[in-house]
């Protein structure tokens, strides 16, 4: 009876629940992985001025592609899964937040299981428990695209050499040419 309740709690009898968190360890090397990989414009940027991994949608997203094309590595598609699993999580995290907000909004369980599409209220507080036991798992918190204020000046300097174009002379005509730098 008890192991029927924690299966119910936890997602239904037929294991239906989900993974466990990664590490946060596994987690920044798998979305370092993948943005070393797969990250471009804006996303290579923030990766290269700043180790602002790309959002882990796109780097799944990008890695699947690469694997349906025959250009994807093994260790690409284990790096998306794990991207997967801590995506999931914080996806979970914002949930609990939500129904914690929606609580404090004088929303009841009736109204929030109606929302949700759940059957009950109590299955609507039996999904917030799980939710809140998710919720307080470690995670790998990824740093907000705005840099720290002693960052900036750094970060500044870091963009401009990477759009600034140079001229360079061209040997054959004399024209110059634009050039960015480190190509």
């Amino acid at each position: 009876m008890i192991r029927l309740l924690n299966q119910q709690e936890d997602g239904g009898p037929d294991g239906d629940r989900p993974p466990p968190a990664p590490p946060p360890d596994l987690v920044r090397a798998a979305r370092a992985h993948l943005s070393d990989r797969y990250a471009t414009g804006v996303d290579h940027l923030f990766w290269q001025a700043r180790g602002q991994p790309m959002p882990d949608t796109t780097a799944i997203t990008e890695a699947a592609s690469a694997a349906l094309a025959g250009r994807a590595a093994e260790a690409d598609l284990t790096s998306a899964l794990v991207a997967a699993q801590a995506l999931r999580l914080d996806v979970d995290r914002l949930e609990h937040r939500l129904l914690q907000a929606a609580r404090a909004a004088g929303l009841d369980w009736p109204r929030i299981a109606a929302a949700l599409g759940l059957p009950s209220a109590e299955a609507a507080e039996r999904h917030h428990a799980r939710l809140q036991r998710r919720a307080r798992l470690p995670v790998d918190e990824v740093v907000p695209r705005h840099a720290p204020a002693e960052r900036l000046p750094q970060a500044r300097r870091r963009w401009q050499d990477l759009v600034t174009w140079h001229p360079q002379p061209d040997s054959e005509d004399g024209e110059s040419l634009p050039a960015r730098p480190g190509a």
